[in-house]
């Protein structure tokens, strides 16, 4: 969904978000390997990114989940990265935010990590922080849902939701799943902010 947000209009074709987003990428890995050995850490990178067929493949077109991947692994990338504060967790809410509005099954993978986020700083400013750039990162895809398309079906209509729930088994697993993370997050947030 969030490639087809209507960047035509502003000139940018969506055709190059994927492989933007892809150096956006690559450039993150390439810096965090420099980071941890800054010897061998370009050459680390290099082997990584260009010694298999993962980046080329998935991210030269419109592969949702490559994508998905790519803001997780870069939230993942940016957090261990960087000193704890407002912005960088506003950071890390936008991009694990943005990894849903690309493909929202990216949910089942966010949370978890939106969570892990939460528990390694502990403190209310920063989980907020974080929860205020998921917001932000989620918006895309409501308005894109609201007015240009509804690749998933209409995400506020009752009785769609309804139907869809008791149609399509996988939908059901996904929203077990997002039930059971809510409920598990939200006691281990609790502990870790006690």
């Amino acid at each position: 969904p969030l490639a087809a947000a209507g960047l035509d209009e502003l000139g940018f074709s969506i055709d190059r978000f994927v492989p933007l987003l892809g150096v956006i990428w690559m450039v993150c890995v390439f810096l965090t390997c420099c980071a941890i050995h800054p010897a061998l850490g370009g050459a680390a990178a290099f082997a990584l990114l260009f010694g298999n067929l993962w980046t080329g493949w998935f991210l030269r077109g419109f592969h949702a989940d490559a994508v998905g991947g790519a803001l997780l692994a870069m939230a993942i990338l940016v957090d261990q990265g960087m000193r704890p504060s407002v912005a960088g967790r506003l950071l890390l809410g936008l991009l694990l935010g943005l990894a849903i509005s690309y493909h929202p099954t990216m949910a089942v993978l966010a949370a978890p990590a939106a969570l892990a986020f939460a528990m390694r700083s502990g403190r209310v400013r920063d989980t907020a922080a974080m929860a205020l750039g998921g917001i932000a990162g989620v918006l895309p895809l409501v308005f894109i849902n609201l007015w240009v398309c509804q690749p998933y079906g209409d995400f506020f209509d009752a009785n769609a939701l309804a139907a869809m729930w008791r149609a399509v088994p996988e939908i059901r697993m996904v929203l077990a799943a997002l039930a059971l993370a809510a409920v598990l997050g939200g006691g281990v947030l609790t502990l870790a902010h006690v």
